[in-house]
């Protein structure tokens, strides 16, 4: 593969967000994954587009 100039940006959140999704991977054990992890994002994204009153606190648990 031929190397190039280009650079590439990781966002700086990246690296939590990626941390965070393999945790609740490894607690939930699905047996689909593939599945879980668009359901996953699909609701981070949900979550991030609606404020919580309180300021959060409750965690991403999605089922088998």
């Amino acid at each position: 593969m031929p190397q190039t100039d280009k650079q590439i940006c990781i966002p700086p959140e990246l690296p939590e967000l990626l941390k965070q999704f393999t945790k609740a991977a490894i607690r939930t054990q699905p047996p689909d994954l593939i599945h879980w992890a668009a359901e996953y994002v699909l609701l981070s994204h949900l979550q991030s587009l609606v404020p919580i009153a309180g300021g959060g606190g409750g965690g991403k648990v999605l089922g088998n």
